[in-house]
């Protein structure tokens, strides 16, 4: 080789070189550097801040108390209600509503039976409006009767001649049918505490054969079983019985006032009741209760005010209630190798009322604690508790529409990486762990010698061994390599280095190696790679593992999507054990069962096997039929679209563990189905068909959700409020009904929590 060439050959090497140096300089995607060689690793993660508001308002004549809340996710804390003014209104009382006899109002040859009466029993001072009785006229004529309200005889429990306020004409037009009538007196009819009677007086009918009044009783266990009733026959009250009361609804007025306590007036509150108690005079009340930690669920608090006395309580009330909230604030770190940690949050902040603070607990290794409101430093109008580890936010700071920061720093705490060896040959696996790791996020990367990050990988330790590994390929180029690795939690941060040297493999290729022109085309060949499409694949290999993941949830949020029917046979008897559906579709298992046999048998050439698996594929009036027979079992699965390669591996495992669980049940199957029901939980297991299913809602008052957990709740909450549904389908909360792979997963995991909890059709 003339020298001319090979000084060519090695001015192109050394072009090479620094092109590829210069590259991975400049193109390392998931390493920030700055001038000190400070590598920086920022973690996105939320924050709790903790509101605090003060709501007072009040309402006049009022029966219940509905008070705003600011969202569903707000807890009532303490309330104090202030109660005036409360009366008893106007309101229908029902003393007795259930028929089962009657008596007449008649002519009977001489014996004229003319009237009818029933006690009233008034336990307070009561304006009478009118009354409503149950009965029937089956008169062919209408004479004149009247109905009113006479004195009570203590003696004979029945009637006297006292009669109070006007007689009025009974209202009862003709009828087939027995009803309640309305009867209205011309005055409002004033009672003290006392015993009366309601009296029906027919003497005007005395000579009229054709008129026929009915008035129902009960004397079977009434409501009031201590009333007396009277008949008026031939000229005096008989017939006078207890436990068996005329039909009669009083239109009537409460006029007294009372105390609280008197009348046992409660506030209804999470399902509680709780005593009002007595002030300085009548008609009016107080409650003060601490420390409820009640969650309502829901944008009111809904309090019901109940007394033994009526249903027609009002009332004025002023009300001062405290509230809080868990405001769930954006936020990141920053970890640097050369420097103190960073930490930033970003709360939206929303002032609900005259009286919010907003509280912050930072851990204690935090310092340097500053806040921002539209880039101005307010940490001196800060309340900051070191002692107790909290800044406080006052109201007179708190306004909306501007933008908050929190900033602090953290120490780097170190870690303790223990390396039993720092040189490995290529093609080797380069080992080394973490001693008495932290509970908490590590993430491993390593940068090749050019600078190239060559691998990345986060995991939880624990539960996730504290080994860190990173197989060396054959193609890797020798020399130093860096491996930092990031601990993080929600308040602490570390980062460590450790340099490892990647020697050449010790068992060498052919020769052809020590050629000069060999390691030329080489490094030419690295270098062509590196200038022409390394940026490329060094960036998109960044990502790659991040896309394969959310391909893999696509197409298990697609897969269940389209999932109609799951069927379990007996092969032997040919009998569905189990079944279940997820459509308006209703199919016969034993048709369908017997139609994939059929095929089976006939001969697998007309059948769609899938490639490396057990599962055959047919198509049928537009569905899709997946069969999987393991040993003495058949699942059979029905969908509306094609699935995913690895859903069908999800059958083939389902199939597995069926048979592992159920298979010597089959051996000896002779009908009962109530064995196999535990299928169910396989088929969750596997398919996580609980997305599926109509879901409700179920927040426990004590678990902490993430930031697109309450979104999703809240989300799911308003769709039912809406739509006045008590459920959802998961599909709802999906944009545009689409799967979404982060919806996806946040709907799985709050039907992990028990938080959405399917309705399952039996």
């Amino acid at each position: 080789m003339n020298m001319k060439r090979i000084y060519f050959l090695n001015k192109l090497v050394c072009i090479l070189l620094l092109l590829i140096l210069l590259f991975g300089l400049l193109h390392s995607p998931d390493a920030v550097s700055d001038d000190n060689n400070d590598v920086i690793l920022t973690i996105n993660s939320n924050f709790e801040l903790l509101e605090f508001s003060t709501d007072n308002g009040s309402y006049i004549n009022a029966d219940s108390i509905d008070i705003d809340l600011p969202s569903a996710t707000w807890q009532v804390e303490d309330i104090e209600l202030n109660f005036t003014n409360f009366k008893f209104n106007r309101e229908i009382k029902t003393i007795e509503d259930n028929p089962v006899g009657s008596k007449t109002i008649e002519k009977k040859g001489n014996l004229l039976k003319y009237g009818l009466g029933v006690q009233i029993k008034i336990s307070d001072p009561t304006i009478i409006y009118g009354v409503q009785i149950y009965g029937k006229n089956e008169s062919t004529e209408n004479l004149p009767i009247y109905l009113q309200i006479n004195g009570y005889e203590n003696l004979t429990n029945s009637p006297n001649s006292d009669i109070y306020g006007s007689p009025i004409l009974l209202d009862m037009p003709k009828s087939s049918n027995p009803s309640w009538y309305e009867q209205n007196f011309s005055s409002p009819i004033p009672l003290q505490e006392g015993n009366y009677y309601l009296t029906i007086d027919g003497s005007s009918i005395g000579n009229s054969p054709q008129s026929k009044y009915l008035w129902y009783y009960n004397n079977e266990d009434p409501i009031y079983p201590d009333l007396y009733s009277a008949s008026y026959i031939s000229g005096s009250w008989t017939e006078i019985n207890q436990s068996a009361p005329f039909l009669y609804k009083l239109n009537q007025e409460v006029n007294a006032s009372f105390f609280p306590q008197e009348i046992n007036m409660t506030a209804q509150i999470d399902g509680n009741e709780y005593g009002i108690s007595d002030l300085n005079q009548k008609g009016k009340g107080y409650l003060k209760r601490s420390n409820l930690n009640y969650h309502p669920n829901e944008n009111k608090l809904k309090i019901k005010v109940k007394n033994n006395k009526t249903e027609a309580l009002s009332f004025n009330v002023t009300y001062s209630v405290d509230i809080n909230n868990v405001l769930i604030a954006p936020g990141s770190v920053n970890i640097h190798t050369n420097s103190e940690n960073e930490w930033l949050i970003t709360p939206e902040i929303i002032k609900v009322s005259n009286n919010h603070t907003i509280k912050f607990y930072y851990p204690k290794s935090w310092f340097e604690i500053n806040a921002f409101k539209n880039g101005l430093n307010i940490t001196s109008d800060l309340i900051n508790n070191k002692s107790n580890n909290f800044i406080l936010f006052p109201n007179n700071i708190i306004e909306n529409d501007a933008n908050w920061e929190i900033k602090a720093l953290s120490l780097n705490t170190g870690l303790d990486i223990k390396a039993d060896k720092t040189e490995f040959e290529i093609g080797k696996e380069l080992q080394f762990s973490i001693q008495q790791p932290k509970p908490g996020n590590y993430t491993f990367k390593l940068f090749n010698p050019l600078g190239f990050e060559k691998y990345n990988i986060t995991k939880e330790i624990p539960p996730e061994t504290n080994i860190f590994s990173y197989e060396i390929p054959s193609t890797a180029i020798d020399g130093n390599y860096t491996a930092y690795i990031f601990w993080y939690n929600q308040t602490d941060a570390a980062v460590e280095t450790q340099i490892f040297h990647i020697i050449p493999s010790l068992t060498p290729s052919p020769s052809s190696q020590d050629s000069p022109i060999f390691f030329i085309i080489t490094i030419a060949l690295i270098g062509g790679s590196v200038v022409g499409v390394g940026g490329y694949t060094a960036y998109k290999k960044v990502g790659s593992n991040k896309r394969n993941n959310l391909k893999l949830i696509l197409e298990k949020c697609s897969d269940i999507m389209n999932l109609e029917y799951v069927i379990v046979l007996d092969v032997k008897s040919g009998i569905d054990v189990f079944s279940l559906s997820f459509g308006k579709k209703e199919v016969d298992a034993t048709l369908i069962s017997g139609f994939m046999h059929a095929l089976h048998n006939f001969g697998t050439e007309v059948l769609d096997r899938v490639k490396e698996s057990r599962t055959i594929k047919v198509e049928y009036k537009k569905s899709i039929i997946l069969m999987n027979e393991f040993v003495n079992l058949r699942l059979i699965i029905i969908m509306k679209e094609n699935p995913s390669k690895n859903f069908l591996y999800s059958i083939e495992s389902l199939a597995y563990d069926i048979y592992n669980k159920y298979g010597k049940l089959l051996d000896r199957f002779q009908g009962n189905l109530q064995e196999f029901r535990g299928i169910k939980d396989l088929v969750e297991k596997h398919l996580n068909v609980s997305f599926i299913y109509p879901l409700t809602i179920q927040v426990p008052k004590k678990m902490k959700l993430t930031q697109n957990e309450k979104e999703m709740v809240q989300k799911a909450l308003k769709f039912m409020e809406e739509s006045n549904f008590n459920y959802f389908y998961a599909l709802y909360l999906l944009p545009d009904n689409e799967c979404s792979p982060k919806d996806y997963e946040t709907i799985l995991d709050l039907i992990d929590k028990g938080i959405f909890r399917p309705i399952e059709e039996e």
